[in-house]
């Protein structure tokens, strides 16, 4: 089933169906892989891993009260900021695949947090990561009147700190020490998936990243990490 206008900001939380973009993501892991969940909200997503792929899934929420329910769904929840010190230390170790649900465009130092994720995949490991389109054709739309107007969902939420395109977001993962393997389109109506794949870059509504560690090349800020 599609993501919908109506259900991009509960996706954050408790979606009301295992939309396309999860399906997608779902798709990527390897049954009994070892997963971190990073922004697991509710669980949702680890729920669907575990029970019907047997991954061993840990997450990590900001938000206590979506963690209070995802205890329930992982193997282990870790309550914090990701980029705090003493939470990074509870999640430290290897894992088959770090996934970032829409959870990159909402961190004051992405670049900090990818660059760390960089040593949580083993030497087989992927990071999986979906951001929103900001050259999706109805904000481009917008733009072509003038407005730039943010919202309590989807691609303008206004606790978005960050905005990508597919090229931008490339360059900015690649900078922090990951290569993309492949991109997957997500579109929202039909009508965005009949043209979607003529013009992704304009009918993409998200785009997921799969990625894996870049081993010729360590990004420079990996010297200050603590």
């Amino acid at each position: 089933m599609p993501v919908t206008d109506e259900n991009v900001r509960s996706d954050l939380y408790e979606p009301a169906d295992f939309n396309v973009k999860y399906q997608v993501i779902a798709s990527i892991v390897e049954p009994g892989a070892k997963v971190l969940d990073v922004g697991c909200a509710s669980g949702f997503l680890a729920e669907y891993l575990v029970r019907n792929m047997n991954c061993h899934v840990i997450g990590i929420e900001l938000d206590p009260i979506s963690a209070e329910r995802a205890r329930s769904r992982c193997q282990r929840v870790v309550v914090g900021d990701v980029t705090d010190p003493a939470i990074i230390e509870q999640i430290s170790g290897h894992y088959d695949y770090v996934i970032f649900a829409d959870v990159i465009e909402h961190l004051p130092d992405p670049e900090g947090v990818l660059i760390r994720a960089r040593e949580w995949i083993g030497e087989n490991g992927l990071v999986i990561i979906s951001l929103p389109n900001i050259a999706y054709y109805r904000i481009r739309l917008h733009l072509l009147r003038g407005k730039f107007e943010y919202r309590d969902i989807g691609i303008m939420d206004r606790t978005h700190l960050r905005f990508y395109t597919k090229a931008s977001a490339k360059q900015f993962i690649e900078s922090c020490g990951l290569r993309v393997l492949r991109t997957e389109p997500i579109f929202v109506k039909p009508k965005d998936a009949a043209l979607g794949p003529l013009f992704p870059t304009l009918f993409a509504y998200i785009f997921v990243f799969v990625c894996e560690k870049n081993t010729g090349e360590t990004p420079a800020e990996m010297n200050n990490l603590p």
